[in-house]
């Protein structure tokens, strides 16, 4: 006899309420570092304790709870995305990016139980590489390093294997042996000193604009002068460089030549980093201009966000749901190779929003980042936290200092 296809769905989801239940906690523990952050409980000592906590669903569930165990977590650490179709007016969309988002995890952390079915320890490898690998679309901000990002444990893979080793022999070691997990999650400690910040007065210009107002043509003289204002203002405060955030000039800056020489001429009193958009021909770049003794430098952003920015399905395909859901829009542009540039003898890496949590920007360990964000599509929500969380752990990891000036959540010096 031949099973019904619906039976054999609920057989592959195990309906399990048990099961699910259990996969729900599991998604809430590794969730709770996230919430702790935005509730900006600094204390390293807590996070280093949370930090086992929040992995321990990794190890205790089978792959039928892992599938829920991924599908909930999945869920809770990206709801914000769907918040950008409203700015698209494509919200109907929102149901539907939620289920993927639902079933790609859920299947991720089920590939996981999956390959180590047969050797539990192998599950500490897979969990340490597994998310670098399979991301989707190349968005790989579900990275387990960040959920200690803000504790004494270290950012390296080995760091990251010795924690998974740590908690594995917490749950699989019997009785007494369960205290061999001290020593490798001791050897995952790393007691890095902050990194020698620059001897330069360095001005994060922190703004709260909301994406609608941003684009208003209503509003767009209101906030050049704002702008111009908080430069102004930064200048007399002694600023050697002012950093303002992503897009902070809505329109093509390098069409705007009033503007642009507005800034050259205040370049000669301080060096001024500001956000905005790049129009070369028919080409959009997302860009960061430059200010510095009455001359303009323009940076354009590596590394796009995917659909947001660029989107990354194949050409034939991406034509096509350009003109369905975009209206036919064209992809930005990115430059090849990050950019540099030199304030009082300092040199900097520029960094633009998604970039900043990209480690292609960190590979040749740039000793100072300035980044530069624009939050406001995804305020409020919990983005900004995951945000500054992957930031805080790549600057660990590559001793790197990231100054980061955003619209619509906290400006900061992540050290």
């Amino acid at each position: 006899m031949v099973t019904p296809l619906k039976n054999k769905i609920a057989i592959w989801f195990d309906f399990n309420k048990s099961l699910i239940i259990k996969g729900f906690l599991g998604s809430l523990a590794l969730f709770l570092p996230i919430v702790f952050t935005a509730l900006e409980l600094e204390s390293k000592i807590f996070f280093t304790l949370l930090a086992p906590i929040a992995l321990y669903g990794f190890f205790v569930l089978d792959k039928k709870g892992l599938f829920w165990f991924g599908a909930f977590s999945g869920v809770l650490w990206f709801y914000w995305i769907s918040f950008s179709f409203y700015y698209y007016k494509l919200l109907w969309l929102a149901p539907l990016l939620l289920a993927f988002i639902f079933f790609y995890y859920g299947a991720l952390f089920w590939l996981i139980g999956f390959l180590s079915q047969k050797f539990f320890w192998l599950r500490i490898v897979i969990i340490a590489f597994i998310f670098d690998y399979l991301t989707p679309f190349g968005f790989d901000w579900m990275r387990p390093e960040i959920l200690y990002s803000g504790s004494f444990f270290g950012a390296s893979k080995p760091d990251l294997i010795a924690l998974l080793f740590g908690v594995a022999l917490i749950i699989k070691a019997k009785k007494f042996y369960k205290l061999a997990a001290i020593f490798p999650l001791i050897f995952a400690i790393s007691l890095d000193k902050p990194k020698e910040l620059p001897k330069l007065n360095i001005k994060l210009i922190e703004t709260s604009v909301d994406q609608d107002d941003k684009w208003d043509e209503k509003f767009k003289l209101q906030l050049t002068a704002q702008n111009l204002i908080l430069v102004d203002k930064a200048i007399a405060d002694g600023a050697d460089l002012v950093a303002l955030p992503e897009t902070a000039f809505p329109f093509f800056l390098n069409k705007a030549d009033e503007i642009t020489n507005i800034l050259k001429q205040k370049s000669f009193d301080a060096a001024i980093l500001v956000g905005a958009l790049k129009l070369d021909g028919n080409t959009i770049y997302n860009s960061s201009y430059l200010f510095k003794n009455g001359e303009m430098f323009i940076f354009d952003k590596v590394v796009a966000v995917p659909f947001g920015e660029v989107n990354p399905l194949p050409k034939f395909i991406s034509k096509i749901v350009n003109n369905l859901f975009f209206n036919g829009a064209e992809d930005y542009k990115t430059a090849k190779t990050p950019s540099d540039f030199e304030v009082g003898g300092i040199t900097f890496r520029n960094a633009i929003c998604y970039e900043a949590t990209s480690e292609k920007m960190y590979r040749d360990n740039p000793k100072y980042m300035i980044a530069i964000s624009n939050n406001a599509w995804f305020v409020p929500s919990l983005e900004p936290t995951i945000q500054k969380m992957i930031i805080t752990h790549l600057s660990k990891k590559y001793k790197t200092v990231v100054f980061h000036s955003v619209n619509k959540s906290h400006s900061l010096i992540i050290n």
